[in-house]
């Protein structure tokens, strides 16, 4: 029995110390996780202490503002994950818990609980707090109407928006609200888009007007400070943006600091062509940067192959890879000459008469040529005639591709404009406007827009279904127009009302005694305006050059930029203005022409551009010291 009772005992003295040996283990495991865990949230204390003992960057901004804008960024771009996460690790947050609170009732439609704490938004006067009140009030009120809530709504309106509404016709306009046969008629009547629209949001942006920034960060914060830093250097004269691009930011970029440049204008002549024998009218790159083709009097079109030109296309920085299969392909073989520096160009005939326009489509592949003859010829880059189209029963102003290249439009002075497919060559109809048109573009977005001049009015067509969309008038006789890269604006080519203006005249005028007054000089001078035909206005007036007797196509510099206004002049100079100002770039006009210069286009790279003239020369420009081999 007592040996029983010693065993029972050893094994229970056993088990336990294996109880007591289990549990220390236990605790000690339990006790490094425990140090691990504090360790751990040692460590974020710490760097949230970081965060707090060095409040600003080197550039003296205060680090916890730019944690919050970047949140805020990450945020709108949907990256909620990583935005917690910079949260998390900076300690910082976007929001006070109190406003995201709100900003969380307003999102989800709890007005009463938004009512009621209105006083966490610090708002200080009591005027900005009667229009805080009468902002979300206002809100509450029309989704009591919108869902049929008519007692909650006229609770609302008597109740919380009549104490707070200084205006009694805007009260008036709301109270009428109520007689809304549908919520269709309500959104309509009140201008507002429903509570699943954005009106919840478009509320909280208004909040933003009265609440410190320091408690709710204004949306797109960071957005608006980069374009107030993009601006400040436009105002400054050391941006290269303008007009064109601030508008819709297409063309900002983040990665490199922004620069001015003018310094890079290709103003430096680098090689003349002679290979026309009567005036050159038109000219164009193609898209790919790599064909300049020309139209003339003398019934061809040529098409220069510039990877045969070292002069030239080390300037357009192309990769070597290009020059390497252009040098190599039979196209380039069979067009080079003996000369080095001459290059024998692609003639584009068949024609019956003087070519007057032309056009690369978007792959570069295919070249349109319009003449005085009423056809239009398709070629590819080896001159060879793919076929000849005919429509028109007068003469054919232009020719433009859509931005996809499957088909093209014509138009001209017989007030035809017609779809032709680019795969199958067949007509795919047409429509007559009221209007001779003197020079058309087509939207290089849509392709479904067209921009056409008639005297000094420009239309705006829909291709689709043939309708005119608005009619602007200017002030004088357009020659020509071509439309920016977006489509948004329109650039047209005025003739002075006088045949006989020249700058000689007026000198010669002057040292008679015989002065213009501003307003004469205004009447009768060469003009090119940039019109806004979102908001159908004219923003920008170019002047300088001389224009009365013949058609000269102005257009916009190379892609991406559109920073300066290009055009030729009938006193043999090349112009190039900055398209923000209007002001003429330094050492403008360039010249060299003999006559009239009839066109300047700009090669895609935009570092080389051309013109042509009376006098049946093309003439190419580089900026020479700015060469990089690439």
């Amino acid at each position: 029995m007592k040996l029983t009772q010693l065993g029972d005992n050893n094994n229970n003295n056993s088990n336990n110390n294996n109880d007591s040996s289990h549990q220390a283990s236990k605790n000690t495991k339990q006790k490094v996780t425990n140090n691990n865990r504090n360790h751990k949230k040692s460590q974020q204390q710490k760097k949230r202490m970081k965060w707090d003992d060095r409040q600003r960057t080197q550039f003296n901004i205060k680090k916890s503002d730019l944690v919050r804008v970047m949140i805020q960024a990450l945020q709108s771009l949907d990256l909620s994950e990583t935005a917690s996460m910079l949260e998390r690790e900076s300690g910082i947050q976007l929001h006070d818990p109190s406003i995201a609170k709100m900003r969380s009732d307003i999102l989800h439609g709890e007005w009463d609980s938004v009512m009621n704490h209105l006083e966490v938004l610090g708002v200080t006067s009591d005027e900005s707090f009667n229009s805080v009140q009468f902002l979300v009030a206002r809100q509450k009120y029309l989704e009591c109407l919108e869902k049929g809530q008519l007692q909650s709504a006229l609770k609302t309106l008597r109740e919380e928006l009549t104490p707070v509404c200084r205006d009694s016709n805007q009260l008036h306009k709301l109270a009428c609200l109520v007689i809304c046969s549908d919520v269709q008629s309500l959104k309509t009547r009140a201008k507002w888009d429903g509570s699943t629209g954005n009106s919840r949001k478009e509320l909280i942006n208004d909040l933003h007007r009265y609440i410190p920034a320091h408690l709710m960060v204004p949306e797109n914060q960071l957005e608006k400070l980069m374009l107030q830093a993009v601006q400040y250097q436009k105002d400054r004269g050391t941006s290269s943006t303008n007009i064109l691009t601030s508008s819709i930011g297409s063309d900002i970029s983040l990665l490199s600091e922004d620069v001015h440049l003018v310094d890079h204008v290709p103003r430096d002549l680098i090689r003349v062509l002679h290979d026309h024998t009567d005036e050159v009218w038109f000219a164009q790159f193609s898209p790919n940067g790599r064909y300049l083709s020309t139209c003339s009097a003398d019934g061809t079109a040529l098409i220069y192959d510039l990877s045969l030109m070292p002069d030239v296309w080390k300037h357009l920085g192309l990769k070597k890879r290009d020059k390497v299969a252009a040098a190599s392909s039979d196209h380039a073989q069979n067009s080079a000459s003996t000369n080095t520096n001459h290059v024998n160009p692609v003639v584009c005939s068949g024609h019956n008469g003087k070519i007057t326009h032309l056009a690369w489509s978007p792959n570069s592949d295919r070249l349109l040529t319009v003449s005085d003859d009423v056809t239009i010829n398709l070629y590819d880059t080896q001159g060879k005639k793919l076929h000849t189209f005919q429509k028109h029963e007068e003469g054919i102003c232009a020719v433009r591709w859509s931005p996809d290249g499957s088909f093209f439009v014509s138009g001209g002075v017989d007030r035809k404009f017609v779809k032709w497919d680019a795969r199958t060559f067949e007509c795919l109809g047409y429509f007559l406007s009221d209007y001779r048109i003197q020079d058309f573009d087509l939207d290089p977005v849509s392709g479904d827009i067209i921009c056409a001049v008639s005297d000094n009015l420009l239309h705006v067509f829909q291709l689709s279904d043939s309708s005119i969309q608005f009619t602007l008038q200017d002030s004088g006789s357009i020659s020509s127009v071509q439309l920016s890269h977006d489509g948004r604006y329109a650039l047209c080519s005025l003739s002075s009302n006088s045949s006989s203006l020249s700058k000689a005249t007026l000198a010669e005028n002057e040292a008679d005694g015989v002065r213009l007054t501003p307003e004469e000089l205004d009447k009768i001078r060469a003009k090119i305006h940039l019109w806004d035909l979102r908001d159908r206005r004219m923003i920008k007036e170019y002047t300088g050059h001389e224009q009365s007797k013949y058609v000269l196509r102005c257009c916009f510099s190379a892609y991406p930029r559109r920073l300066f206004v290009c055009s030729g002049s009938e006193d043999g100079g090349v112009y190039i203005w900055n398209t923000d100002d209007g002001a003429l770039v330094k050492d403008m006009p360039l010249k060299g022409h003999t006559g009239t210069v009839n066109c300047v286009c700009w090669n895609n790279s935009g570092r080389v551009m051309a013109s042509v003239g009376d006098d049946a020369t093309v003439r190419i420009y580089a900026r020479v010291d700015r060469v990089k081999e690439i």
